[in-house]
């Protein structure tokens, strides 16, 4: 398993979490503690003190049913699609492109500069 994908995984589930918290918040760095735990067939990624996600061998990112079981009904992507999904919830988010004031004249790959990148489910 490439070491350097799973870092960047942890640093955008830390980066984001924390930006979700705001700077407000009780305790932002011990909820958005990233711990990783390598195993024999998946290596554990625990936010804060709860297991949230484990990958497999081939890089795949599961959640967890309850700790050390991994949930193969809720799938989040691979090492390498970690930018597809928005991960400062309690959930990763896939995230889809909307255009600026959803002005749907840009086209995504002429005007890159007019796409911010939204969580599904958001509002």
């Amino acid at each position: 398993m490439n070491t350097d994908k799973l870092a960047a995984l942890a640093k955008m589930i830390h980066d984001q979490t924390i930006e979700r918290l705001g700077p407000n918040a009780y305790n932002p760095e011990h909820y958005a503690r990233i711990t990783v735990k390598p195993g024999t067939k998946y290596t554990k990624v625990d936010v804060g003190d709860s297991g949230k996600y484990m990958v497999d061998q081939a890089g795949n990112i599961w959640g967890v049913k309850g700790y050390g079981q991994v949930h193969k009904g809720h799938w989040y992507g691979t090492l390498d699609t970690i930018g597809s999904y928005y991960w400062g919830e309690y959930t990763a988010r896939k995230i889809k492109l909307q255009a600026v004031n959803n002005d749907p004249r840009f086209d995504m790959l002429a005007y890159p500069d007019q796409f911010t990148a939204v969580a599904l489910g958001a509002s």
